[in-house]
Order: structure tokens, then C-alpha cells, then sequence
């Protein structure tokens, strides 16, 4: 297809087109449209990148018309999730413009906090964002919230919807897995502020 057949449809074709790329050509787990962003890897990528996200991603790149058409339903309607790092590299990389257009984010909190300081930065320019998902290890619940106070998170205060929850596995076996068992992945917010609000609610770090 190229640009000047799919500029000539009518606009609500064109719409529909751009949802059902970016609807079906994610991960598996990409239902509520959530795309992970990892670092990048060099000039040429990851396998992943190059088959998967960089095909539709090429859509934004069509022409001037069709990139500012496909930006408005890919970036407000696209959870992005990744690690401080990443999340920094990929909001640098979009430019401001398209950085407004982001309403959800999910950040993962590494060991570390590579990259944190600088999220944070970049969070306090946005200003289109409606939530931002924090994402801790389910493990000394209080201690990483506090690391996350001393880090600066309450800058963000009344900015945005901030959920904080705490990831963390449990290992099932069942009658026919006595031998191997399987992890069930649960997510449990523990502390959260909302748009507007001067407090911060606990919600349990039990």
C-alpha cells in the first residue's frame, strides 16, 4: 500500500486501519495494547525489534499526514512498560510532541534504580500523562517505598493518577505437576496518589 492510496481514504478508514495494526501486531499479552520497551541494543536491534515492533512502528514514518494521523491513535491509546533506563531512552527518543501524546506509562523498578533520577525529569514535563504505574518487588514492601521517597517520587505529587503495587510470584503444584510446579504472577497496590491530591494513600505493605 502506499502513502498516496491510503491518504486518498476517507478519514474513518484510515482510522480504522491504523487501530487494526497497532492492535494486532504486538506480543501475545498486548490485548489492552501494552508495549514493553526495552534498551536498545545497537543500530540494528533486537530480533524482536526488528520483525515485530519496527514493522508496524513504520507506519509513524509513512509521511507527514500519516505520522501525525497514526501517532494520535498509537501513543494515547498504548500502555508503554520498561525499566527507568529504557523508559528514559525511548521518552528522549519520541521528542516532546509525541511524549505529550502518552497517557499511561508503567515504570519497573530495577535493583538499582538505573535511570530513575531522569525519568522522573522527563514525568514532571508530560503533560499528557493520566496515570503512571510503578512497579516494586513484592519483597520488603516499606523499604523499597521509602527508597522510593528518597529517590524523589514525591515530586510527582497531584501531578497524575500514581499507583505503586508490589509484583511478586507464587509456586502452585498441582495433582499432575507434583515434580514441577509453575509461578502465578501477582500485582497488589500498595500506595497511591491521585490527580489533584496532596496525600498519599497506603493501601497495606503486608
Amino acid at each position: 500500500m502506499t502513502s498516496q492510496f491510503l491518504t486518498v481514504l476517507p478519514p474513518e478508514i484510515r482510522n480504522y486501519i491504523y487501530e487494526l495494526v497497532f492492535r494486532c501486531s504486538f506480543m501475545a499479552r498486548m490485548e489492552s495494547r501494552y508495549l514493553f520497551i526495552e534498551p536498545s541494543t545497537g543500530s540494528e536491534g533486537s530480533f524482536y525489534e526488528i520483525i515485530y515492533r519496527g514493522r508496524v512502528l513504520a507506519l509513524l514514518l509513512v509521511n507527514h499526514q500519516v505520522s501525525q494521523e497514526a501517532c494520535a491513535c498509537f501513543y494515547p491509546k498504548t500502555e508503554f512498560a520498561g525499566e527507568a533506563l529504557a523508559l528514559k531512552q525511548f521518552l528522549i527518543g519520541i521528542g516532546t510532541y509525541r511524549r505529550n501524546m502518552i497517557r499511561t506509562l508503567h515504570l519497573h523498578i530495577d535493583l538499582y534504580y538505573y535511570g530513575f533520577d531522569d525519568v522522573l525529569r522527563l514525568l514532571l514535563t508530560m503533560q499528557g500523562l493520566w496515570t503512571l504505574m510503578v512497579r516494586i518487588s513484592g519483597f520488603r514492601v516499606a523499604d523499597q517505598l521509602q527508597n522510593l521517597i528518597d529517590r524523589g517520587i514525591l515530586m510527582l505529587t497531584g501531578k497524575f493518577d500514581v499507583r505503586v503495587y508490589a509484583w511478586s510470584s507464587l509456586t502452585y503444584e498441582s495433582v499432575t505437576q507434583i515434580e514441577q510446579g509453575f509461578d502465578i504472577w501477582t500485582r497488589k497496590v500498595v500506595w497511591s496518589n491521585a490527580k489533584g491530591d496532596s496525600e498519599w494513600k497506603v493501601h497495606g505493605t503486608d
